[in-house]
């Protein structure tokens, strides 16, 4: 009993860590295409 609750704790932790690094990897991909993005509308009005 003990021993499922401690495993249970554990499982829920690494998946609430696989999905803070999942928005992460999401959040830094949108900020490069932003970053990408305002590149490219500077270039074309210069």
């Amino acid at each position: 009993m003990d021993k499922s609750f401690f495993f249970e704790i554990i499982f829920i932790f690494i998946v609430i860590n696989l999905n803070n690094s999942f928005i992460y990897n999401t959040y830094n991909k949108i900020t490069i295409i932003h970053k990408n993005m305002k590149k490219v509308i500077f270039d074309t009005i210069i």
